[in-house]
């Protein structure tokens, strides 16, 4: 147990930073959808803007039938014009009514890239508190280990009881069950934020943190307070 020091990995895909990320939100599947929405619903609003087009209507009566009605020589024929005056403020009325519906559509994208960056904003900051939390479980591991060790060499030694270096195994053996656990945390939430980043290879660090960066923007703010 005390040779399987926690060894840093040979390879590692760090996290694009926060704000590559929420610049990229545009190609996302929900942020496409809520453009096409918005460009739908500016396309009704230049329709609503064209006048209507007039109808042109033929008709024909006592034609195709038999005896003196057979052929077209004896039929009735009727051509008819008309057109959509649109009286009393139909056509403006229309016009409000798509540019309310356009607004609405642009303001459900906006809330749509709005409600995502937030959700990533969330994920992003989960993945880097469990990358801390696996490092400090790693740097544990490492000082139980070096501790059982230093205490074994002393109970060999004579110099300490055989209680000390039961002890110090069992201190170390808790350390290790207590960074597999954050490790796997680590990965699975390295693995939630490679979902909903959509990035397209696996996540194994952050470098740029969001949570750093975070507190440094809220210790300037506070030291330029008056």
């Amino acid at each position: 147990m005390l040779g399987a020091a926690p060894a840093a990995p040979s390879w590692a895909d760090p996290a694009p930073s926060y704000a590559e990320l929420v610049a990229r939100l545009d190609q996302t599947p929900a942020s496409a959808e809520a453009a096409a929405l918005v460009d739908a619903a500016e396309a009704r609003v230049r329709q609503a803007r064209v006048r209507p087009n007039p109808n042109l209507d033929l008709s024909a009566e006592n034609v195709a039938g038999s005896g003196p009605y057979n052929g077209f020589g004896g039929g009735d024929f009727s051509l008819s014009f008309s057109q959509d005056l649109e009286l009393w403020g139909r056509r403006p009325a229309r016009v409000n009514a798509a540019r309310a519906d356009a607004g609405a559509a642009s303001l459900r994208r906006d809330l749509a890239l709005i409600e995502t960056a937030g959700r990533l904003a969330l994920t992003y900051a989960e993945a880097e508190a469990a990358q801390h939390r696996a490092a400090l479980a790693e740097e544990a591991l490492s000082l139980s280990v070096a501790d059982a060790r230093a205490a074994l060499a002393l109970v060999e030694e004579g110099r300490e009881p055989l209680l000390r270096g039961i002890q110090a195994e069992s201190e170390a053996a808790a350390a290790r069950a207590a960074f597999d656990e954050a490790k796997a945390e680590r990965d699975a939430a390295f693995a939630r934020l490679s979902a909903v980043a959509m990035l397209p290879t696996p996540v194994t660090s952050i470098e740029a943190g969001l949570l750093d960066a975070s507190t440094t923007r809220s210790s300037l703010s506070d030291r330029e307070a008056p």
